[in-house]
């Protein structure tokens, strides 16, 4: 998928599939509260599992019969330590056997891990901590037991609801991944060398997707907020998008980019349709499954070119956060 130029038009460029796709997540934003509704804040434990088991088992008629959409741990053999337990984790159940499988619950090896997801009812300073803490307990399994040229296991963190204001999202997402990497060596040891390869001058003497690639070991690719009034949105990309990207370097290792952490608009899609985008370029990058039409369709790109006038991921290039302490 490409970004023709940097200013984004809004028109769909498949409109009647934009019907479906809104179809399917006001059909779930319908069900995701009933439980609550019916039970009260006083069953709030149990609404959440509700929630969990929702969006579990919305993916589950979406993704190919290959993808097993479980929950448990990613097991690290007694090298790595094991994962927190996963609201949701996405395997490739046709290629692998899980380390143990008691059905919808399983322990799986990392070779065999898409994507995981964390899901939360409400978006808070301590949910935001909490979330963010369990998916990065996958990323030394990532870096150490998934090694080039496997891709990444992709990580969302996913809230139903927003808060009010949103102002201090992302510097506490700054600030969580500035402690952490300052705490983790190994984490920033495992960073620091593609970073250091990365360089968005042309001519390119190396694929960006490899770096990112590289970069998703460690961060999430989208905190989102399903609520579809929500603009307590947020993506992982390259920064800063200042205009001195690639010209200027930063740090003692002479880094030409960064990652950074950028709000994204919903004009052209809404966050449950990039979040369900994103997942699905993580599935058919791990089947290597030529559905170019149909990514195509949830990203709203040209099913017939996989591009688009303007970027379709819609990065607010305005408010974005370095997502390392580059400086150390």
């Amino acid at each position: 998928m490409h970004r023709m130029n940097a200013r984004s038009e809004t028109k769909s460029q498949v409109p009647d599939f934009r019907k479906v796709a809104s179809g399917y997540a006001k059909d779930f934003m319908l069900a995701k509260d009933r439980v609550s509704d019916l039970l009260g804040r006083e069953q709030n434990a149990e609404s959440g599992r509700y929630r969990e088991e929702l969006l579990r088992g919305f993916l589950r008629t979406l993704l190919p019969t290959a993808v097993a959409v479980d929950t448990g741990f990613i097991y690290g053999f007694e090298k790595v330590p094991t994962s927190k337990q996963l609201d949701i984790i996405i395997w490739h159940r046709a290629a692998h056997c899980p380390v143990y499988d008691a059905g919808q619950f399983v322990i799986v090896p990392p070779e065999s891990v898409i994507a995981v997801v964390s899901v939360k009812s409400n978006m808070t300073r301590k949910e935001l901590r909490g979330g963010l803490d369990n998916l990065l307990s996958v990323a030394p399994l990532d870096c150490k037991l998934r090694k080039k040229p496997m891709p990444s296991i992709s990580k969302f963190l996913v809230f139903y609801t927003r808060p009010d204001p949103i102002e201090w999202i992302l510097p506490a997402i700054q600030t969580f991944y500035a402690k952490t990497l300052q705490e983790q060596h190994d984490l920033m040891d495992a960073l620091v060398p593609p970073l250091k390869q990365y360089d968005p001058s042309p001519p390119l003497t190396q694929s960006p997707l490899e770096v990112f690639q590289e970069v998703w070991r460690i961060y999430p690719r989208l905190i989102t907020t399903i609520d579809e009034g929500s603009d307590a949105n947020y993506a992982q990309w390259m920064g800063p998008s200042d205009g001195t990207l690639g010209s200027m370097t930063y740090g003692p290792a002479g880094l030409k980019g960064l990652p950074f952490m950028y709000r994204h608009d919903k004009r052209i899609t809404t966050a449950f349709e990039k979040f369900i985008f994103y997942l699905l370029e993580a599935v058919f990058t791990t089947l290597e499954s030529p559905a170019l039409s149909l990514l195509s369709a949830w990203g709203d790109f040209n099913p017939a070119t996989g591009c688009r006038s303007g970027d379709a991921r819609e990065i607010m290039e305005m408010e974005g956060v370095p997502l390392m302490d580059y400086e150390n």
